[in-house]
């Protein structure tokens, strides 16, 4: 749900854009002439930011919260892509595309995200040789994602698991995750009790630790040797 404009409606601090690595090679003055023509959308959990196949005019960039970007098979069958966070921007590619929404992103938890024009984002890219550069970068590392992803979905489970643990490791960089059991087995289409014996096993390995429900330690280097 947006907020309603109003005189005291707060403005996004544009450090909340310089964590993105698109726009993080703008300069403070380009970073809050976009932030002044940001909105900010309160989402509560479980609701749809936006849904597969809708058209895509906006970009997306998250405050606070999480959400869960996810595709939906013809048989109606979701698979989790991600689950992005603070700095994290996303529908960049199908608003500078004028492209539908290729998946959709709801609320994981209460979130703050702030939309921005497609529009005035292509206009900055456009006029910013940097910006520009960062943002073939980024679409260069979507596709090697998504190449990664459909590895995984072709491997056992243990290997779908390791993959996984590692890609988000890489870009963790600290090997701390926030990710549930229930999340990861979202993103491997596979049941909890999967995910769980999985995880016992690496942790059994010394590869894993549990840090409590939701959080995870990952030994990067021990993962990539056993691959």
């Amino acid at each position: 749900m947006e907020e309603p404009d109003s005189r005291q409606r707060p403005a996004l601090p544009a450090s909340v854009l310089g964590r993105s690595p698109v726009l993080a090679a703008l300069g403070p003055q380009a970073l809050a002439s976009l932030a002044r023509a940001m909105r900010p959308v309160i989402l509560q959990p479980g609701q749809m930011l936006f849904v597969q196949g809708e058209p895509g005019d906006s970009v997306f960039v998250v405050e606070t919260g999480c959400l869960r970007l996810f595709r939906t098979s013809p048989s109606g069958r979701e698979r989790t892509l991600a689950y992005l966070r603070a700095g994290e921007i996303v529908g960049e590619m199908a608003a500078l595309g004028r492209l539908p929404r290729s998946a959709s992103a709801q609320a994981a938890e209460a979130s703050r995200v702030w939309r921005l024009d497609g529009k005035a984002l292509a206009q900055v890219v456009a006029s910013d040789g940097r910006a520009a550069l960062k943002l073939v970068e980024l679409l260069a590392r979507r596709l090697s994602e998504a190449d990664r992803q459909l590895e995984e979905a072709s491997g056992t489970v243990a290997e779908q698991l390791r993959s996984v643990l590692q890609r988000l490791a890489g870009q963790a960089g600290d090997g701390r995750l926030r990710v549930t059991q229930q999340q990861l087995a979202e993103m491997l289409g596979v049941t909890r009790e999967s995910v769980n014996r999985g995880l016992s096993r690496l942790q059994a390995m010394g590869i894993v630790r549990r840090r409590g429900r939701g959080s995870l330690w990952v030994d990067l280097e021990a993962l990539r040797a056993g691959q």
